[in-house]
């Protein structure tokens, strides 16, 4: 009993010592981007995907909020594979970035076009936005 006892003391220090080794001088910091849906009647019950660099991340429905963080560099966001609704982030150290998901009218249904924004211009754009800017979920 002793033995199982120290050994699980053990393996917590050694997690809680990897969890607090701190980042080196001069590393790169993630950035935050946001990426959110208004909320609109037209295209209301469709969940658009929203995939990073060929990796879904989520599905976005109306009036909904992601947050996810990327790594320092080009990363392309957009609706479907292969397709033309998509943005490209020059992402920066520590930078915030705002994508907005638009619902347009299409031939066969609701199709989403992808705004890139600043944090004040989505505030200023969006109500939603606004009020839920800071309860983002985050991924």
């Amino acid at each position: 009993m002793k033995t199982i006892v120290i050994a699980l003391s053990l393996s917590m220090a050694a997690l809680m010592a990897t969890a607090e080794t701190p980042r080196p001088a001069g590393a790169p910091q993630a950035a935050k981007v946001i990426i959110f849906r208004d909320g609109c009647l037209y295209g209301s019950m469709a969940k658009y995907k929203v995939i990073a660099d060929g990796q879904e991340l989520t599905r976005l429905k109306n009036k909904s909020m992601y947050t996810t963080s990327l790594a320092p560099g080009m990363h392309t966001i957009s609706a479907r594979e292969g397709s033309k609704r998509m943005v490209q982030l020059d992402v920066q150290d520590g930078q915030t970035y705002v994508v907005q998901y638009k619902t347009r009218f299409g031939l066969f249904g609701a199709r989403p076009k992808l705004v890139v924004k600043s944090v004040d211009d989505a505030k200023r754009d969006s109500n939603y936005f606004e009020k839920n800017a800071d309860r983002s979920v985050t991924m």
